[in-house]
């Protein structure tokens, strides 16, 4: 189920949390970022928030470039980094694919595998013993977010100057 574009996205409840998939993040971040927690391992705190849905796709918008130019512009800067709070969060433009539409599908489709393809690739950093094994899934993890900021361009219809402007802008 995805939110009609207005009506952005909700946030969870620490209080009322329960276990199941979910994207997680701290509630202040110099960098935006977005943890996409399938099996719900983590527990929702004071320190760490979520958005109580199973959506990789969501999770891949969020983490953008164009996600990350949005949050910054939305959520005030602190002396702890951008507050990311239910306000400015709830705000964001989630683009809604049309599920009877086969390109909508397909970009929908493409991104959740990439953003499973992104997870396991932090895995095999994270057991990474090699300098150069390292630095080959380093790689891999670049290619795969330079990926997901393409196939998010092309969702919300950026143009190439509005990519520079985006680009320009945010820091990785």
């Amino acid at each position: 189920v995805y939110p009609d574009s207005s009506s952005g996205v909700s946030l969870s409840n620490p209080e009322s949390e329960e276990e199941g998939p979910k994207i997680i993040f701290p509630p202040y971040q110099d960098i935006p970022q977005f943890s996409y927690d399938p099996e719900g391992t983590y527990a929702v705190s004071q320190s760490l928030l979520s958005i109580r849905r199973n959506d990789p796709f969501l999770a891949g918008i969020l983490n953008s470039m164009l996600g990350r130019f949005v949050i910054t512009r939305t959520c005030p800067l602190t002396d702890r980094g951008y507050h990311i709070s239910i306000a400015p969060i709830g705000k964001f433009p989630v683009y809604t694919p049309d599920f009877d539409n086969p390109d909508d599908k397909a970009r929908h489709d493409r991104m959740g595998a990439l953003v499973n393809e992104m997870l396991e690739l932090h895995k095999h950093l994270s057991h990474a013993t090699t300098d150069r094994e390292k630095r080959i899934i380093t790689q891999e993890i670049v290619s795969t977010d330079r990926q997901i900021d393409s196939l998010v361009y092309g969702l919300y219809g950026l143009t190439a100057d509005e990519i520079a402007v985006v680009e320009e802008t945010v820091c990785r």
